[in-house]
């Protein structure tokens, strides 16, 4: 039945993936570029192509405190389990991704996400992570909204790894709030089928096809203004994620019990 199921997904996913990725081609001959005007559309794009996927994929989920994200821009961080995170977070909120470089070369994603104005860096290279915080700032500056996941890989532990501070000078510079973001699932597994630890990227995405259904829970926390400092911001945020995770947890299990 997994395989039946997950043959299924495939094939309407390999239909619907193309289109939005056509109509933002379309857009970006539109607009001549990666212009302002162009984000803002594909920006509602990225939200459609986050949200079909979820459903594709029977991903439900609960969100708390999603009508925290400030107007006019900010950067918000989050722990990272695995792939089922983009769409799940692109799915609650409207924000462009910043991305290991690699996700650029995967097929099919890598062109959408590229379409979609993900931002990519090499962690390795110093010089190529400045221009990212460049390029973050300057979206910040748009108005819009980026996301990170500052442990800089996939995490399967109870809390999250150490925060790479170095992309949070980005939000010092534009004069944006910090906004951290807590999300958990729920299947059972230890780790999560949505965390991609210990296993190949075709495994990881095998599982997720594979799954009847996966719950989620993602918490927004109220926004870091006040704080400019980038390693204090990286303390304060992922001080704020862990407990959100916790508190993500208590909650799911406490809900099972009521029912």
């Amino acid at each position: 039945m997994g395989a039946l199921r997950a043959l299924g997904r495939v094939a309407i996913l390999a239909i619907v993936y193309p289109i939005l990725g056509m109509t933002a081609i379309f857009l970006l001959a539109m607009e001549g570029g990666q212009t302002p005007r162009y984000l803002r559309r594909v920006q509602v794009l990225a939200r459609i192509w986050h949200c079909i996927s979820c459903k594709v994929l029977n991903i439900h989920i609960k969100g708390f405190g999603l009508s925290r994200l400030p107007s006019g821009g900010a950067l918000l961080v989050a722990n990272h389990a695995g792939t089922p995170d983009i769409f799940v977070l692109g799915s609650c909120v409207d924000i462009f991704f910043v991305s290991k470089a690699e996700v650029a070369n995967w097929p099919l994603v890598g062109w959408l996400t590229r379409l979609g104005g993900t931002l990519y860096v090499v962690r390795e290279k110093r010089m190529q992570v400045h221009e990212v915080i460049l390029k973050i700032a300057e979206r910040l500056d748009m108005g819009f909204s980026v996301l990170l996941f500052p442990e800089g890989t996939a995490g399967a532990e109870e809390t999250t790894l150490p925060f790479k501070t170095a992309h949070f000078e980005s939000a010092s510079r534009s004069g944006k709030p910090v906004v951290p973001v807590s999300i958990i699932y729920h299947d059972g597994g230890t780790p999560s089928v949505a965390c991609w630890v210990d296993k190949t990227f075709g495994e990881h995405i095998w599982g997720l096809l594979t799954l009847a259904k996966l719950e989620v829970s993602v918490k927004i926390h109220p926004p870091l203004s006040a704080e400019k400092e980038r390693r204090v911001l990286a303390r304060k945020s992922r001080e704020q994620v862990d407990a959100g995770m916790i508190e993500l947890r208590e909650r799911y299990e406490l809900e099972r019990t009521r029912e």
